[in-house]
């Protein structure tokens, strides 16, 4: 078996329990192992736009919801994500 057919096996076994479940590997280590993860597609996307550290130790679950078609202008960009949790943080403090 071709290691690209049981990376394909393994993501149809993974979404069979969840269709967010994505999982990665590390680089390399120094001793010649690596890590095998798996996470969230979610939580991997705000570790990447919000960092680790804050998706970590900020977000204790994520809520999905269906998009409303008429809400989509009100949304806001990607890109503007760290600075609207950084002020919620803010407000929630004070």
């Amino acid at each position: 078996m071709s290691f690209i057919s049981v990376l394909s096996k393994l993501k149809t076994k993974l979404e069979k329990i969840h269709p967010d479940l994505v999982f990665e590997f590390s680089p390399i280590f120094e001793d010649g192992t690596r890590e095998f993860v798996i996470s969230a597609a979610t939580f991997i996307l705000l570790d990447n736009v919000l960092g680790e550290y804050h998706t970590e130790m900020s977000l204790s679950r994520i809520d999905k919801k269906k998009l409303n078609e008429n809400e989509v202008n009100s949304l806001f960009p990607i890109k503007a994500l760290p600075k609207v949790i950084q002020d919620y943080l803010l407000e929630l403090n004070n």
